[in-house]
């Protein structure tokens, strides 16, 4: 992904100050470049369509954001690993992401579970573990109220 490194690592530093205008054309023009040079099914273009997918789903861009992140774990599946470490975990936890703030848990919590038991052997220090940790407590709760019959429970109630 040469050709498309500096747009990424631009698009990281708009990203993480909130600039999220100016992340987005630098994040499609890194994707066009590596479908481009690398092919669409490349796992260095999962990649790139994991971080698109991503910044769609931190604006809320849920109809944007799932295919690219379902096509970054198709990928990841097909041409590296159902379990590698790094890019499938990545994959798996932004569409479990994804579809816990759609409220889908029954999709979320396969996603999550899967990335999980990926993890298990990098130990609890691992940078995605307390991500997806807390997914799945958020995931927890919200089946405990629904069996408890309250409509939209409160996950954090402040002390009164």
């Amino acid at each position: 992904m040469p050709g498309s490194f500096p747009q990424i690592v631009q698009s990281r530093a708009y990203w993480a100050q909130g600039k999220y205008d100016e992340a987005e054309p630098l994040l499609q023009r890194a994707l066009n470049i590596s479908e481009q040079s690398l092919g669409p099914d490349h796992p260095l273009t999962a990649t790139t369509l994991e971080g698109l997918g991503s910044l769609y789903l931190s604006q809320g861009k849920y109809d944007q954001a799932e295919p690219l992140l379902q096509r970054a774990l198709s990928i990841s599946e097909q041409t590296i690993s159902p379990d590698h470490l790094l890019i499938t975990t990545s994959a798996l936890v932004g569409l479990g992401g994804l579809y816990l703030n759609q409220g889908k848990y029954e999709q979320a919590e396969p996603l999550l579970q899967r990335a999980q038991n990926i993890l298990k052997g990098q130990g609890p220090d691992h940078s995605n573990t307390g991500i997806i940790l807390q997914q799945q407590l958020v995931i927890r709760l919200q089946q405990i109220n629904r069996l408890k019959g309250v409509a939209r429970p409160e996950i954090f109630e402040e002390d009164e």
